[in-house]
């Protein structure tokens, strides 16, 4: 049904671009061409999925977040973890710009924002970043610096 409806809404924009002044039509070959990159990237991300993933693993966890009672907490822990199990790997610079924004939420220091590189920004949605190292501001602000005077060895 979807495959329809964009089919159907594409043959729509082309009949419709006929009806645009000259500076405002568009040919037909490019929204064809649009249509398929949405389509692929589509899916070969499963952007759906993911979207569908996540609403379930929030409605299972608010469910298990609700049966919590000081009785069965042992089993509710046990549950808990199996649910973890079923997320999807982190995407890690994603994660550490969700701290830094909680941090700037919550009125934390600057030295206590995680370092995320201009490129870790951009593949951040592409690029697990499994096993990088994420320093803090503060440690790489003082790695910069280098050691202290009196640390330096002597020559």
């Amino acid at each position: 049904m979807d495959l329809f409806v964009l089919v159907s809404g594409l043959g729509t924009v082309v009949a419709l671009s006929d009806l645009l002044p000259p500076w405002a039509r568009v040919d037909g070959r490019w929204i064809a061409a649009a249509t398929s990159v949405v389509g692929a990237v589509q899916l070969v991300f499963a952007l759906g999925r993911r979207e569908a993933l996540h609403a379930d693993l929030r409605r299972r966890f608010l469910a298990l977040l609700a049966d919590l009672d000081a009785e069965n907490a042992k089993d509710t822990g046990r549950r808990m973890r199996a649910l973890f199990g079923d997320e999807p790997p982190t995407f890690h610079a994603v994660d550490k710009l969700a701290y830094n924004a909680a941090m700037t939420a919550l009125d934390r220091p600057a030295a206590s924002m995680i370092v995320v590189t201009p490129s870790q920004r951009i593949w951040r949605n592409w690029r697990r970043y499994e096993g990088v190292q994420f320093p803090r501001v503060g440690d790489a602000q003082a790695a910069a610096k280098g050691p202290a005077w009196w640390q330096r060895p002597k020559v």
